[in-house]
C-alpha cells in the first residue's frame, strides 16, 4: 500500500526544480518503499510489487545536516574526512538490488 501511495504522489519521479534536500528526501522515501517491497517479498513468497526499472538513483553520500535547503544554493558535498552516517542506508539499497535480481 504504501508503494501504490508513494507513486501517486510522485516519489519515485523527479521533480525538475528543487532542493538537494527535498530531492534526496524523495530518493530516500522511495528507496525505503523498495526495500520494504522486497523484505515482504523475500519473506511471504509472494513476487514483488515493482520491478527493477522502478529502481531510483542512489541516495547521496551525505548527511542531512550538510545538505543544501535553499533551491537556488547550489548542490553540498560531505565534508573530507567526515564519516558519511547515511552510507550504510545506501549500501542496504544496493545490497536490496541484488537479493531482488536473486529471487526474480
Amino acid at each position: 500500500m504504501a508503494i501504490r501511495l508513494a507513486q501517486s504522489i510522485g516519489i519515485h519521479v523527479g521533480v525538475g526544480r528543487e532542493s538537494q534536500a527535498k530531492r534526496e528526501e524523495r530518493r530516500r522515501t522511495w528507496c525505503v518503499c523498495i526495500l520494504l517491497d522486497r523484505v515482504h517479498a523475500m519473506t511471504f513468497g509472494r513476487p514483488s510489487m515493482l520491478h527493477s526499472q522502478h529502481h531510483t538513483t542512489l541516495p547521496q553520500m551525505i548527511d542531512d545536516e550538510y545538505f543544501a535547503v535553499d533551491v537556488d544554493e547550489a548542490d553540498r558535498q560531505q565534508p573530507l574526512g567526515v564519516p558519511c552516517k547515511s552510507a550504510y542506508f545506501a549500501s542496504i539499497v544496493t545490497l536490496s538490488d541484488i537479493t531482488a535480481e536473486i529471487l526474480r
